[in-house]
């Protein structure tokens, strides 16, 4: 009798984590679904804030630096003036934005259509759900971070037929992940597996969160097409200039009026 009451007990206890195993599960793969959303939602949009700049740099960047020159030609005056302004940081911000400028114009990477440009982030959506090493057993993660470098390396250089090999190369079953292992030990590592997805996943939500409040991003909104927007900034960019200007030749001539 004890012993049939024992085995009674140790098959409910069984069947409880048995349960709680097909719900572990359950959530983890709704988050690792949600997880690859927003981690391909995330690469995206800074992808696409990237390309923004880099397009507006291009299309302005001597109008900004000539713009830069003039400010903190005008900083200089103001400091003869007995003024106390401090232009330290308008010189960072000019070496900042020659850093990125220079690093615009040796940029040697493909320009992509909109067609190939569709077609790269539709590869990446799907190399992202084969092979991010957050998505993959604890095993294979190493395969899987290497295999996510290439990817990622390919997206950044659009280099779009090595993306396309990696994606079939996945996709053909070069790479196979094998079937997932399943026992009653696997409770306490599935639990450490939900806490992990959940902190990430509230992480990534954040990073997502900055990228479209960021002013770039909340800047292209406002215009139907970027070259609209470039428009509108190399009017406000030349009469700014010219104002600047004006005082300097004012200052040289000594007729400055504050």
């Amino acid at each position: 009798m004890a012993i049939e009451k024992l085995h009674k007990r140790y098959s409910a206890l069984i069947s409880l984590d048995a349960d709680r195993i097909h719900q572990l599960r359950m959530e983890i793969r709704y988050l690792e679904i949600e997880y690859g959303t927003l981690l391909e939602h995330r690469d995206l949009l800074s992808r696409t804030i990237d390309e923004f700049r880099h397009i507006v740099r291009m299309a302005l960047g001597e109008l900004i630096r000539h713009l830069l020159e003039l400010k903190i030609a005008w900083y200089k005056i103001r400091e003869k003036m007995g003024f106390t302004e401090k232009f330290e940081d308008l010189k960072d911000e000019f070496e900042a934005f020659e850093e990125e400028l220079n690093r615009d114009k040796s940029d040697t990477k493909p320009t992509l259509s909109k067609e190939e440009e569709a077609t790269i982030r539709e590869l990446y959506k799907r190399g992202v759900k084969l092979c991010h090493p957050d998505m993959v057993l604890e095993e294979h993660k190493e395969k899987a971070h290497n295999i996510f470098i290439r990817l990622k390396s390919a997206l950044d250089r659009n280099d779009l037929k090595e993306v396309q090999f990696i994606i079939e190369s996945l996709e053909a079953g070069i790479w196979d992940l094998g079937p997932e292992v399943s026992s009653i030990s696997e409770l306490e590592r599935l639990e450490s597996m939900l806490q992990d997805l959940r902190l990430k996943v509230a992480q990534i939500r954040r990073e997502v969160k900055g990228l479209a409040e960021a002013d770039d991003y909340v800047e292209m909104q406002k215009y139907p097409t970027v070259e609209e927007y470039i428009q509108l900034q190399k009017i406000a960019i030349e009469k700014e200039s010219e104002r600047l200007s004006e005082k300097i030749n004012e200052y040289k001539n000594g007729q400055f009026s504050s």
